[in-house]
């Protein structure tokens, strides 16, 4: 229920930025596709700078009219992942 993260202080846990940077250390193409709940705490802005910082392009399938990372579930399959400077 996606309406419980509104209500929480801090939804991402202790150790979720440390996984993160982990899992993008290892790969070179990281696409982000987290739709417009994303921005929710400025959390999208933060996990974009956490791609960064680990010297990875963050990719994105599309982009929805507010320039959040379409999810997936609502992108044709002849979209293919591109970097974006938003």
């Amino acid at each position: 229920d996606r309406s419980i993260l509104r209500k929480v202080t801090d939804p991402r846990g202790p150790l979720n930025d440390w996984a993160i940077r982990e899992v993008v250390s290892k790969h070179p193409y990281i696409v982000c596709a987290w739709g417009s709940d994303g921005k929710l705490f400025r959390r999208d802005q933060a996990v974009l700078s956490l791609i960064r910082e680990c010297g990875v392009t963050p990719l994105a399938l599309k982009l929805n009219k507010d320039l959040s990372r379409q999810h997936p579930l609502y992108v044709s399959y002849m979209y293919k992942p591109e970097p974006f400077n938003v």
